[in-house]
């Protein structure tokens, strides 16, 4: 679960079986909405993000589904977006925001990384292309200095620079 930053609202997932993304309001321990995690079509949603700008923006991500969400306050209802991926399956189990909220990462059980903008809610970039991270991407950081600090279930950690998130250390 991830709370945004500034706000009472908390927002996470409702029992394995359901699948809903549920937003409460912590201050009156109540539920203010939910919705599907993810579409019929996809698999259950793993992860959460919120904005660290936007109160009201945030996604989740987990087998084959990714989707950008808008909090809508005065209706009390979320919006999903569906992100588009083209022809990429994958399963994420995690995913780190910009402090500027334009993209997001998402690390896969296959051992890759992809960047999703926020706006066009379309994968940027995916990488590394020649060899993929083993045993998968379990955790990352995005560090003020750059870059993109990659944790693996190998135990390795790696920090990655540009497009194809090539393994600089």
């Amino acid at each position: 679960m991830d709370v945004a930053s500034g706000q009472v609202t908390c927002i996470g997932f409702k029992a394995f079986f359901s699948c809903r993304v549920m937003v409460w309001d912590v201050s009156k321990r109540e539920a203010v909405c939910g919705s599907p995690a993810s579409p019929r079509s996809a698999g259950n949603a793993n992860v959460v993000m919120c904005s660290s700008c936007r109160d009201e923006m945030f996604v989740t991500a987990g087998n084959f589904t990714i989707r950008v969400w808008e909090l809508d306050t005065a209706t009390k209802k979320i919006h999903p977006s569906e992100c588009y991926a083209g022809q990429l399956r994958r399963i994420t189990v995690c995913v780190q925001m910009t402090d500027d909220d334009d993209d997001f990462y998402l690390g896969t059980t296959s051992g890759d990384v992809l960047k999703v903008n926020t706006s066009s809610k379309v994968v940027a970039a995916c990488g590394p292309q020649k060899k993929k991270f083993s045993m998968g991407v379990t955790a990352l950081l995005l560090p003020k200095t750059g870059g993109l600090i990659v944790g693996t279930g190998e135990g390795t950690v790696a920090l990655c620079t540009g497009s194809d998130f090539q393994v600089k250390k």
